[in-house]
């Protein structure tokens, strides 16, 4: 998330825009989580909400609900998705290529 929200700091005037969504059908459940969340990752600029499990969004972006996927990471622009992302590592390699994702999106 910090990388998310580093990335769209910086990126001001290109007006990039990032948001965590957590699935969860009684989201007042993590409402503690994601305050404790965003307070670690300074995330300032990106809201941090929860969506049911069945909202019409979780399948027009098809995100996978099986418990083994611990993450989706969408980017995209004018409604147009041009990466995702599926159990993305906080590593080098796996943040490297989020960075690739929103260096193409705002060029």
């Amino acid at each position: 998330m910090k990388v998310l929200n580093d990335a769209v700091q910086a990126r001001k005037d290109k007006e990039l825009k990032a948001f965590v969504m957590f699935v969860d059908a009684n989201g007042k459940d993590l409402e503690p989580t994601i305050l404790r969340l965003a307070e670690k990752t300074g995330a300032k600029d990106m809201p941090i909400t929860t969506i049911a499990p069945d909202n019409r969004a979780i399948r027009s972006y098809k995100v996978n609900l099986d418990p083994e996927v611990k993450n989706t990471v969408i980017v995209y622009i004018k409604k147009r998705v041009t990466d995702k992302f599926v159990n993305l590592k906080a590593d080098e390699k796996g943040l490297g290529e989020l960075k690739a994702a929103i260096d193409k999106v705002t060029q």
